[in-house]
């Protein structure tokens, strides 16, 4: 890619136009880091960049947004725009419907390289952070259930929580929003340990829930997976049961997801993709 423009920039965050060199797509990428040492990255994205002209002004100009495009051109579009996904490398599946129905599916690359196992239809990949929606779904049927408040304090519901100043001002709402001041628990002491030593949302804990907020609850943002530990054991504390026993029984099986779920890392798991990164 090469950079064409920066559109937005401060201390942590930057945005910047880019054209990709093989097709001159113009895309936004964008960077972001917490306020605070040792300034974590918070955010890291890219999508498309509007054209200006008729649609309005570029992204970053203020406007409208874009008139959507006929349904049909896109279901026209997206065979070749897959192929061309696959020709450059594109691991994975994709599967387009339309009012319920199939319209294109597509598996490409390996789930195994070790053993060249292809990848399937059906084959199982890592959800990654698509498991928040999962949580926050959870949340809100407890809401419904008058079990639970976004209102709530952390310490309300988890009083033995390890950190007294999070317990006493982060609220449910503001652990959803990312606005907790909570830190993420990712980092030096998480890699170094085995992952298969993590069995519980409480074995998370020790990587950063006593480490002091980034930012007042409330007054800032930044993208934290440690945040969404402390809803997984609210969740806990209010139904009786484990945060995954619960998703399971009142998210996946009402919802036939009959192939998802959560699976131990050192468990033989038939179907089951590895996670590949290209670094």
């Amino acid at each position: 890619i090469d950079l064409a423009r920066v559109i937005t920039a401060t201390d942590h965050r930057i945005e910047i136009e880019a054209k990709t060199r093989k097709t001159a797509r113009a895309v936004v990428l964008l960077f972001a880091v917490e306020p605070t040492p040792p300034h974590a990255v918070a955010d890291v994205g890219v999508r498309p960049l509007r054209p200006a002209g008729a649609g309005g002004p570029r992204e970053g100009e203020g406007g409208a947004p874009p008139a959507p495009r006929p349904v049909e051109t896109v279901l026209a579009e997206a065979p070749a725009i897959v192929d061309r996904a696959i020709a450059a490398g594109f691991s994975g599946t994709v599967l387009l419907a339309r009012d319920g129905k199939v319209v294109l599916e597509r598996a490409s690359g390996l789930a195994n390289r070790s053993f060249a196992v292809k990848n399937r239809m059906d084959t199982r990949f890592n959800l990654g952070s698509i498991n928040k929606t999962f949580t926050k779904l959870a949340v809100a049927q407890l809401m419904e259930a008058g079990k639970l408040s976004l209102d709530d304090r952390l310490g309300k519901i988890l009083p033995d929580f390890p950190n007294t100043e999070a317990a006493e001002k982060v609220t449910v709402a503001h652990l959803i929003e990312m606005k907790s001041g909570l830190g993420d628990f990712f980092g030096p002491e998480f890699n170094a340990v085995s992952k298969a030593r993590i069995r519980t949302l409480a074995d998370y804990l020790p990587f950063f829930a006593k480490k002091p907020l980034a930012f007042e609850p409330g007054a800032g943002e930044a993208y934290s997976n440690g945040g969404y530990v402390p809803l997984g054991l609210i969740i806990e504390k209010v139904t009786g049961q484990s945060y995954h026993d619960y998703v399971r029984d009142h998210i996946f099986r009402p919802a036939g997801m009959t192939d998802t779920d959560y699976y131990e890392i050192d468990a033989a798991t038939p179907n089951l993709a590895v996670g590949y990164v290209r670094s």
